[in-house]
């Protein structure tokens, strides 16, 4: 097991990427699979091809850290999260193991798309809740950033008569698991594509990840 020390701010991500290049359509049996879930408010897991993310150019958004949630001392397996703040929303990290230290790299594990899944389960449950309202599934598949695969759900809803996009991105470092929940206000900016994967880059270096230098 091993936690992520992040520094106290990310204040100039020092990169960004390009138009996502390499996606093919998605899989009719993918598409059906979407359906189902949006009917009954399931997730499913995407098995579309991997779409590939280059990082070349520079970005100099400021993501301003905030509270660390230490819930390992609290519950073993569940780590700590790292949230971050700017102008255009905010980002949730997670690092966690679930007690195991067999999940590799990647989305490959076992159970690694269950886990997936129950993630997608949770912003379900927060709309029947009421804290958010109209969720939508907008997209679902595995992405590669900097070399690091990811399975990601982008999603879309309301908080409080404000519209949010949000992306949900998991993958397996090191035996443990990685996550980001990052949240954006409308209207989201041009290069929200770019601001992403910069700051998912920012942090698989801090892992000594990164295959982009």
């Amino acid at each position: 097991m091993f936690f992520l020390n992040l520094p106290d701010a990310i204040c100039v991500i020092e990169t960004r990427p390009n138009v996502r290049k390499g996606s093919r359509p998605v899989k009719p049996i993918l598409s059906m699979l979407i359906a189902v879930m949006l009917v009954s408010a399931c997730a499913t897991s995407g098995t579309a091809p991997v779409s590939h993310h280059d990082v070349t150019a520079a970005s100099a958004l400021e993501w301003r850290a905030g509270d660390v949630m230490d819930y390992e001392s609290r519950a073993p397996g569940l780590g700590k999260s790292y949230r971050y703040d700017s102008v255009i929303g905010w980002i949730d990290v997670y690092l966690y193991t679930l007690n195991r230290s067999d999940w590799g790299n990647g989305v490959t594990a076992k159970n690694f798309a269950d886990h997936f899944d129950s993630t997608i389960a949770e912003v379900r449950a927060a709309e029947r809740q009421g804290i958010y309202q109209g969720v939508v599934m907008v997209s679902l598949g595995d992405e590669e950033i900097a070399g690091q695969t990811f399975r990601h759900a982008k999603l879309s809803f309301m908080i409080r008569d404000k519209r949010i996009e949000s992306h949900i991105f998991l993958t397996a470092v090191n035996g443990s698991l990685l996550k980001f929940r990052m949240s954006f206000f409308e209207p989201f900016p041009t290069n929200l594509q770019g601001e992403i994967d910069s700051f998912v880059l920012d942090i698989l270096r801090k892992l000594g990840l990164s295959q982009s230098i």
